[in-house]
């Protein structure tokens, strides 16, 4: 998977900056547009770029895991709370 998101990611860096080329050969007026989206696009692909480092970080999935333990202990004491 992450080497299939590597190479896809690497396409999406390609096409945003062949977009840009063109983008830039066009007329002011449209040239302005499509630039504005472009750098809505490069934001995007730069916060999906970070949020797949994160969750595949092996640091990720112990915290994930840590989180899940400490939600699971957090019910299990307010039942044991409600027995009482």
């Amino acid at each position: 998977m992450q080497l299939c998101f590597c190479y896809s990611r690497f396409q999406a860096d390609v096409l945003i900056r062949k977009m840009d080329l063109e983008a830039r050969s066009l007329q002011p007026g449209v040239k302005a547009t499509l630039l504005a989206k472009l750098s809505e696009y490069k934001a995007d692909l730069n916060k999906l770029k970070k949020e797949f480092k994160r969750i595949s970080s092996p640091n990720a999935n112990q915290a994930a895991h840590d989180e899940l333990l400490a939600s699971g202990m957090a019910d299990v004491n307010s039942v044991i709370s409600l027995d009482s």
